[in-house]
């Protein structure tokens, strides 16, 4: 993309995307906001890249995309937050099924400067009948230097076998209590990968 803000804006609200898609990059997008449309559409996406989408304020709903295998993002600069809107979990009733990420096993965020808040919150009467992320396997956090803390459903993913922690001082900071929190919920401690601080310029 790489047009104006209003030119990419319209332009992904408008795109036709092909419905057995599986694979998406979407690079340079200079909207703030991220129609999605396509989210609902694509439901054999197995796996979809955020590069360089610098102004966007909030992420779209990806959690609705069923197939979805792997999801990395970079360079969301203007993130502060990641909540409920980032699952696409909507308010239900108590005896409903809700599901986010499904099928989702790596995850990956990186160069997200402003990114303070990873956080979920109950909009269901019944927490159990809501699935987030059950068989994710590989959690990468590289550059986010404001994030403070992980969601609930990080801890409790039974499935994962690997998180990556790179340059992110704040959780850095709280890396003895990720680990506990993450052995208390699976019975087994992940394993981790260069949990020290990278100095600037090493990126």
């Amino acid at each position: 993309m790489g047009g104006n803000e209003d030119h990419d804006e319209k332009f992904l609200e408008n795109l036709q995307l092909p419905p057995n898609l599986m694979r998406l990059k979407i690079v340079q997008y200079s909207g703030k906001v991220m129609s999605s449309k396509w989210v609902t559409l694509l439901k054999k996406l197995r796996f979809l890249s955020l590069n360089h989408c610098m102004k966007l304020d909030n992420l779209p709903p990806l959690g609705k995309l069923s197939s979805l295998e792997s999801l990395i993002i970079r360079s969301s600069r203007n993130v502060e937050r990641v909540g409920n809107e980032f699952l696409g979990l909507e308010i239900t009733d108590s005896k409903s099924l809700a599901e986010a990420f499904p099928k989702l096993e790596h995850l990956e965020f990186q160069d997200m400067k402003e990114w303070k808040e990873w956080n979920y919150g109950i909009v269901f009467a019944k927490e159990e009948n809501v699935k987030i992320m059950e068989r994710i396997e590989s959690l990468t956090i590289a550059f986010c230097p404001k994030l403070k803390t992980l969601p609930d459903y990080i801890y409790k993913a039974t499935t994962l076998k690997e998180l990556k922690i790179i340059s992110c001082p704040e959780l850095e900071k709280i890396k003895d209590s990720i680990q506990t929190k993450l052995m208390d919920s699976s019975g087994c401690r992940p394993k981790f990968f260069d949990l020290k601080y990278i100095e600037k310029g090493s990126h």
